[in-house]
């Protein structure tokens, strides 16, 4: 893992009018801190990290490089956001009408009025969608696809997203019953003779 890193601004950050940085919170080169942003205590804010102002973020939160925290965005304790990512930027909703496409408003970084639970685990390219709640410690597989919401504890993959072993049974059974396709069609096929 990486070494424990001292706290400390790099003189080339931005910190903005009334940011209010924590006791051990390490701001690393070129990231720029709105104004009114709050930091928790030992929190890091890698490079080039842009926080907008007014976001609120808890303690022992991580933001690796390349980031973008949006105006208003809140994160907790604890928080791990990987290099790139982008949290509270508008959405992709729009509603066509005669003169167009319309932005429709979204809430969030993922799907509008989406709630996730403390501990939970958001594997690459899974999406979620708009107004369910994901309890807490729950894991979502990496592309996996949640159209509902989920009790605490859940584990799901796939697209609709299914509980992970109910899934991963039924991706066994398919590969099982390929090489049989051919079989079986010809059981249904009606007599090639009429």
């Amino acid at each position: 893992g990486e070494a424990a890193s001292a706290p400390g601004i790099d003189p080339t950050a931005r910190i903005g009018a009334g940011a209010v940085l924590g006791d051990g919170v390490r701001i690393d080169p070129y990231a720029v801190i709105g104004d009114g942003a709050v930091i928790g205590a030992d929190s890091v804010i890698k490079s080039h990290v842009v926080v907008e102002a007014d976001v609120r973020i808890g303690t022992a939160v991580r933001i690796d490089p390349g980031a973008v925290i949006h105006r208003g965005a809140v994160l907790g304790d604890r928080v791990y956001i990987k290099a790139r990512a982008v949290i509270g930027g508008p959405g992709f909703g729009f509603a066509s009408d005669q003169s167009g496409h319309q932005r429709i408003p979204q809430v969030g970084g993922i799907s509008g009025s989406t709630k996730v639970g403390d501990r939970v685990i958001l594997a690459g390219q899974s999406g979620l969608a708009g107004h369910i709640e994901v309890g807490d410690g729950s894991r979502i597989a990496g592309q996996a696809g949640v159209i509902a919401s989920l009790p605490a504890g859940s584990a799901v993959s796939g697209y609709p997203a299914r509980p992970h072993f109910e899934y991963l049974r039924a991706q066994a059974a398919l590969y099982r019953l390929a090489p049989h396709v051919d079989a079986l069609e010809a059981l249904i096929r009606p007599d090639d003779d009429g």
